[in-house]
């Protein structure tokens, strides 16, 4: 239906907009999963329309540091119309190979695959997204953090093996990107039964993001978790076990026809509020009355061992948060107030409130006339200004102060928020007297 008094050109520019962003969806929904020997040796990275980068050994996010055989930089690329053009650097040792023959340069389109050495590339146009379209479970259990302690592992031994890993991945995650990925691969590892896994959040509004997944199919289609199964685990902030019948979910719902159940496991703390683990599988024992036999003890086990995991992840996720909120904050904060947040949530140490406060300005005598003069030498100008205004946040903050204002020449500095300092007219005062005498001796 056309609204009265909407032009044709109205309606084919309307339709223009929506073909354009329905197609620079498309193309930053393709991804390029790179695969080695080992099902713990792989990534799967989101690409961006013609943004180029490098893949090697040694190159950043792009690294595949599992496999020898692929040199330090290997191989430019750049997605341009949802084509992916591949060129070897010169320097690389081992040649690239493209349905069998060795190339130098050739472009894949989503479905293509390439071999460097022993690690396969492919680029794949799926994606995920949570979905309420599912049907409802045959058998739904929710797991309490005491309960799950209690159960014993089957294979011990192979979670032990992955869970040693955990220092590696640690080590190795620069970013969060990196992080939630080789979580997400530890979790396959680990959860044989598993064929897919996702991390996911719930914004404040509502909506569900998947922040990360992947699945044990290289070629598997399009992945969708259950967005009534991660409300239900939020709400009841424990983990939740949904089962259904393989003839119950319907093509319409999930590409996977294998999955028959699926648990989430929310990650707790303020730094991951809304954030969930979301697990999906086969579990083949499943009778028809949907009565959950001996394989249920598995599923404990594969929950149990996921919370593991999850609270491994939210507790990286607090210490990378605080250490973010750290290095914004340090040019303008004192050690003293620094440490407040160690302990404390930033939000409620800086919540606004009516206080009583010690307040220093200062700035360079003469500025403006001495802007003139130097109109012809602005590097050093600005040089000047930069060094006398790190002696003034100097001062400030090793007598206890916060940073409030810069501006031109001048800076402001106050002390009794967010802390309270009984002697924050003391503190005013030497840090003055304290830049008053850099000042005399630098001249």
């Amino acid at each position: 239906m056309i609204a009265s008094g909407t032009t044709f050109r109205d309606v084919i520019y309307c339709s223009l907009v929506v073909f354009i962003f329905r197609e620079y969806c498309f193309v930053n929904m393709l991804e390029l999963i790179a695969q080695g020997k080992t099902a713990e040796h792989r990534w799967r990275r989101l690409q961006l329309q013609d943004l180029p980068f490098v893949v090697g050994r040694t190159s950043e996010d792009w690294s595949i540091g599992w496999d020898e055989k692929i040199s330090r930089r290997h191989a430019r690329m750049r997605l341009t119309d949802s084509v992916l053009r591949i060129e070897k650097i010169p320097e690389a040792a081992n040649p690239i190979f493209y349905r069998g023959t060795e190339e130098e340069s050739f472009s894949i389109n989503p479905g293509e695959h390439f071999v460097i050495g022993d690690t396969t590339f492919l680029l794949t146009d799926n994606s995920a997204f949570a979905t309420l379209e599912m049907p409802s479970p045959i058998s739904q259990r929710a797991f309490s953090t005491e309960y799950l302690r209690q159960i014993r592992y089957r294979d011990a031994d192979h979670r032990i093996d992955i869970l040693n890993r955990l220092p590696e991945v640690i080590s190795s995650s620069n970013n969060e990107l990196v992080l939630h990925e080789q979580m997400v691969n530890l979790l396959l590892s680990g959860i044989r039964s598993a064929t897919a896994v996702a991390i996911c959040r719930q914004h404040d509004g509502g909506e569900m993001e998947v922040v990360k997944w992947d699945q044990r199919n290289l070629k598997g289609g399009d992945f969708q978790p259950c967005a009534r199964l991660i409300q239900q685990s939020l709400e009841r902030r424990e983990s939740t076990l949904h089962m259904w019948r393989e003839s119950d979910v319907a093509c319409d719902f999930t590409v996977d026809l294998l999955n028959d159940w699926a648990f989430v496991c929310p990650l707790s703390g303020p730094s991951s509020k809304g954030w969930v683990i979301y697990v999906a599988g086969v579990n083949r024992s499943l009778n028809v009355a949907g009565e959950i036999e001996s394989e249920d003890i598995d599923l404990q086990g594969e929950v149990k061992f996921t919370e593991l995991i999850g609270a491994t992840l939210a507790n990286l996720r607090r210490v990378q948060h605080l250490e973010q909120r750290q290095s914004t904050f340090r040019p303008f904060f004192s050690p003293v107030v620094m440490e407040a947040f160690v302990d404390r949530d930033p939000e409620e140490v800086l919540l606004p409130r009516q206080c009583e406060i010690s307040v220093l300005f200062c700035d360079l005598r003469g500025f403006s006339a001495k802007s003139e003069q130097m109109s012809d030498q602005l590097a050093d100008l600005l040089d000047r200004v930069s060094q006398a205004l790190g002696i003034m946040t100097k001062s400030v903050l090793d007598f206890g102060g916060v940073i409030g204002d810069f501006h031109g020449d001048s800076a402001m500095g106050f002390w009794g928020w967010p802390l309270p300092q009984s002697d924050a007219v003391v503190r005013a005062c030497r840090a003055a007297l304290a830049i008053r005498s850099a000042f005399a001796a630098a001249e």
